[in-house]
């Protein structure tokens, strides 16, 4: 595992930005963590590829490493359960081969 810093990034920011005409770009619901950069992107474009895309393109521009969203995922994974879920939702299921793949096609 690499070491990067460690700094307070947003956790959950897909969904929670709003764009007011006037006021321009704000950020709703704070989900802080002290993580590294590089997974708080990680997990973002997981989120992006879960819910809005269906498909690897986020990860790829945002650079993702395959070390990051296999931490993004698990992350995500664990925090669903530790909701209450009885089961996980299948926009997450079915990211789990597209991280696969991912991973493999960077290397590990």
């Amino acid at each position: 595992m690499t070491e990067q810093p460690l700094q307070i990034v947003h956790g959950d920011l897909a969904g929670n930005i709003i764009d007011h005409p006037v006021h321009g770009l704000g950020v709703l619901d704070l989900s802080l963590y002290r993580r590294p950069v590089a997974w708080a992107e990680a997990v973002l474009a997981l989120d992006v590829m879960a819910w809005e895309t269906g498909h690897g393109g986020a990860a790829v521009q945002v650079g993702a490493s395959a070390e990051m969203l296999g931490r993004a995922l698990a992350f995500r994974l664990c925090a669903e359960l530790n909701l209450g879920a009885r089961r996980l939702s299948s926009p997450l299921m079915d990211l789990i081969p597209v991280v696969r793949g991912l991973v493999d096609l960077r290397g590990r």
